[in-house]
């Protein structure tokens, strides 16, 4: 059973915390953590005794932007995401705000950074919203309803989805007793109510969910409480201001997709926090104030074989962003995807590196490279090595490259150097790389990568 954390519903705080990153001297968990301790302190916002109490107090603050995708944790630091950074700019306008939280709720899914303990395998609010629009349920639910939601695991969506549509159903039709209907499951029930009723307060506060009825509720003892829980009863609905919005980015996200996986926590951050739909600037009319599209591309690109040569393209085009780098699209039959020239003493060409590119869009995992092919490239472009880009692959993918002029680079770890490139640096010198490459022939440099960002601009990857 997957539930929402309970940590505090007072949305002001989203803001406020951003703010503090975002005007903080460090980006360190425990300074951004002490200077929020000393904000609760001086807003009086927290009245508690204990300093562990005003630690924990300090941590559920910090902890609930986290878990809905508007800043993130990684390496014992703080960082606002790019929903992060767009809804602190508009959040005076309340509509604007909501449509940008409901983008970067499309974006959340289990297995989730500030969640780890949850098992399941799903985007849980792409699940609600699509609940949300079902006739047969009236195109409402209630907080003890979310329980038949909250048992939706991970192996079959589709069909779970549709179980608990029947569950909802049969729960309407039959429900003289919420008591005895509950019985056996009443430890469970309690749990995913108390979280439920967390989330619909969210949710309404930020005018997404709606109800019309006055306040119900039934009271459960769980076994394993001391006392009762009151459980609100009401029925909660979509703001119908939304409809064409959530409508459009179910139809765009499906709520059944195979959650995000990775073996670096910086790459699993990228893919959760920092990827934006551009779509969200024309729905709040905004200007974008930078255009990462070619950064999400790559990624996007990357994962969709259909878009194998938009991939390649886009590759390309992140390689001509260096100002000592030139690259051209070769492609092809016995053909690199591109050949680039990194000229050493710019603007000469003389003493050039000559280097090859391949790129490899999978939706799964690359699982194997042709190691000979790519240096019949090599050898017919004098090319002094091939990086591979590939968003993932099998361990014998990097079996394969060992002893090899041959380096594999994550399409992610391109994607965010290239994000890194067009908000601080709009002329990058690719030397730095070069040289991570050349000394690190037949290996994966993404995690070097990421550590090159993290050391030019000093700011992780944000």
């Amino acid at each position: 059973m997957w539930i929402i954390p309970q940590h505090h519903t007072q949305i002001d705080r989203f803001y406020d915390i951003i703010d503090l990153i975002k005007n903080a001297h460090s980006n360190n968990l425990s300074t951004i953590r002490e200077d929020l301790i000393i904000d609760l302190k001086e807003k009086g916002k927290y009245q508690g005794r204990q300093v562990a109490d005003i630690t924990s107090a300090a941590n559920h603050n910090i902890d609930e932007p986290f878990f809905y995708g508007l800043i993130y944790k990684l390496n014992k630091e703080v960082f606002i995401s790019q929903y992060g950074e767009l809804i602190y700019k508009v959040w005076n306008n309340y509509s604007s705000r909501s449509i940008v939280f409901i983008y970067s709720l499309f974006n959340i899914q289990y297995f989730h950074p500030s969640k780890k303990n949850c098992e399941s395998n799903l985007y849980p609010f792409r699940l609600l919203f699509k609940i949300l629009r079902d006739k047969r349920i009236e195109n409402k639910i209630s907080v003890p309803e979310l329980y038949f939601l909250y048992k939706v695991d991970k192996l079959e969506l589709e069909i779970e989805y549709e179980d608990t549509i029947k569950e909802i159903l049969k729960f309407r039709k039959n429900c003289i007793n919420f008591k005895d209907y509950f019985k056996d499951v009443t430890s469970d029930l309690v749990i995913s109510a108390s979280s439920g009723q967390y989330l619909v307060k969210i949710l309404s506060k930020f005018n997404i969910l709606y109800s019309n009825e006055n306040n119900e509720y039934h009271t459960l003892l769980s076994p394993s409480r001391k006392d009762p829980t009151k459980i609100n009863n009401n029925y909660y609905s979509l703001n119908p201001e939304y409809f064409n919005l959530i409508d459009k980015l179910l139809l765009k996200h499906s709520p059944f997709a195979k959650t995000r996986k990775s073996a670096l926590p910086s790459e699993l951050a990228s893919e959760i926090f920092n990827f934006i739909d551009n779509e969200v600037y024309s729905d709040i009319n905004e200007t974008v104030d930078l255009d990462f599209s070619l950064a999400n591309e790559i990624y996007e690109y990357s994962i969709n074989p259909d878009k194998c040569y938009d991939f390649e393209n886009k590759v390309n085009e992140a390689f001509n962003l260096f100002y000592n780098v030139n690259s051209e699209v070769v492609g092809g039959s016995g053909e690199p995807d591109f050949v680039a020239r990194f000229k050493t003493n710019f603007p000469s060409i003389d003493n050039s590196i000559i280097f090859t590119g391949d790129t490899k869009s999978t939706k799964n995992q690359l699982m194997g490279i042709n190691a000979g092919r790519i240096k019949q490239h090599m050898r017919k472009y004098d090319s002094e090595y091939t990086i591979l880009i590939t968003p993932k692959y099998s361990p014998a993918t990097k079996k394969d490259i060992i002893g090899e002029k041959i380096v594999i680079l994550s399409s992610l770890a391109l994607s965010e150097t290239v994000r890194n490139f067009i908000k601080y640096d709009q002329k990058p010198n690719y030397k730095d790389f070069n040289d991570i490459i050349i000394e690190n022939l037949g290996t994966d440099v993404s995690e070097k990568f990421y550590n090159k960002i993290d050391e030019i601009y000093g700011l992780g990857i944000k």
